[in-house]
C-alpha cells in the first residue's frame, strides 16, 4: 500500500511538471500571447508537445491534414517547389489543410532539432470555438500565406 501511495504521487507530480512545461510553451507563442493565465491552462490541455530531430518529415504532403503545428525552438522548412520557406520559433504550420478540410499541400521537414507542440483537428476546432479571434488570425497568415506563393508563382511562371 505505501508503494501505491508514493508511486500514485509520483505520477501526479509528473503531470503537474508536464502541464507547466506545456503552459510556458504555450506563452511562448505569439498567436497567443495575449490570452491571459486562464486561457492558456486551458489551451494547454490541447496540445501535445514534440520533439522531433533533424531531418525529420513532420508533414507529408498528400496526406490527410489532421493536426497543426506550433514551433517553441527549432526550424523547419516548407517545401514549396518555387520557393521554400523557412519557419522558426513563433510560427505554425499546418493550418491550410485543417482549415480547408484538405490534404497537406506540402511536406515540412525539420531542419534542426525541434521542440513543437501538436493541436489535434478536433480540438483546433474546439479552440476556435472557445476563442474565435485566434480562428480569425489564423485564416489571414494562411491568405497571406497562399497569396505570397501564388504571387511567387504567378512572377516565376509569367513569360517575360
Amino acid at each position: 500500500l505505501p508503494i501505491g501511495v508514493i508511486a500514485t504521487g509520483f505520477a501526479n507530480e509528473i503531470q503537474k511538471h508536464e502541464f507547466i512545461v506545456t503552459w510556458r510553451l504555450i506563452a511562448k507563442v505569439p498567436l497567443f500571447s495575449d490570452l491571459n493565465a486562464d486561457q492558456i491552462a486551458n489551451i494547454a490541455g490541447m496540445l501535445t508537445p514534440l520533439l522531433v530531430p533533424p531531418g525529420h518529415v513532420v508533414v507529408k504532403q498528400g496526406d490527410n491534414a489532421d493536426a497543426m503545428f506550433f514551433i517553441i525552438s527549432g526550424e523547419v522548412e516548407v517545401e514549396i517547389k518555387t520557393n521554400p520557406v523557412i519557419l522558426r520559433p513563433g510560427d505554425f504550420f499546418g493550418e491550410a489543410g485543417i482549415l480547408r478540410e484538405s490534404v497537406r499541400m506540402a511536406d515540412v521537414i525539420s531542419q534542426t532539432e525541434c521542440q513543437l507542440l501538436e493541436l489535434r483537428k478536433e480540438k483546433f476546432n474546439e479552440l476556435i470555438r472557445m476563442f474565435p479571434e485566434l480562428g480569425v488570425h489564423v485564416e489571414d497568415v494562411m491568405e497571406s500565406r497562399i497569396n505570397d506563393n501564388t504571387d511567387i508563382t504567378t512572377k516565376t511562371l509569367s513569360p517575360s
